[in-house]
């Protein structure tokens, strides 16, 4: 994978290259333009922008599975339940915690 990251004049530009078997490859992009109330913190925006490249790559990915799923399937799945399949199998459970949830699964103190 390459990572290229790229900042100027209050904007800061991520750019990832994941090159897959078969010579295939895959690029996402992440812009961050500014920050709030014209504050520019370059590290959070190097981080904002990576994540957004990510979030991109990731969504290339998915489209690329999906397109390999339909094609294989003996009975090809629309492109959008393709993509829910490969999204499904490819997380791993999540299970948000809120402030109830995460009070009744504490252990009680000092029982640690």
């Amino acid at each position: 994978m390459d990572v290229e990251l790229h900042a100027e004049d209050g904007e800061t530009r991520a750019r990832l290259r994941l090159a897959a078997p078969g010579g295939t490859s895959f690029v996402g992009i992440g812009l961050v333009q500014g920050g709030p109330r014209g504050v520019h913190l370059p590290e959070v925006a190097q981080e904002l922008a990576l994540a957004r490249a990510f979030s991109d790559l990731t969504e290339e990915l998915l489209e690329a599975v999906a397109t390999d799923i339909e094609s294989a399937a003996d009975n090809p799945l629309p492109v959008a339940a393709a993509q829910h399949v490969a999204a499904a199998e490819a997380l791993v459970p999540f299970h948000p915690v809120t402030s109830s949830s995460a009070a009744a699964a504490a252990p009680a103190r000092g029982s640690w």
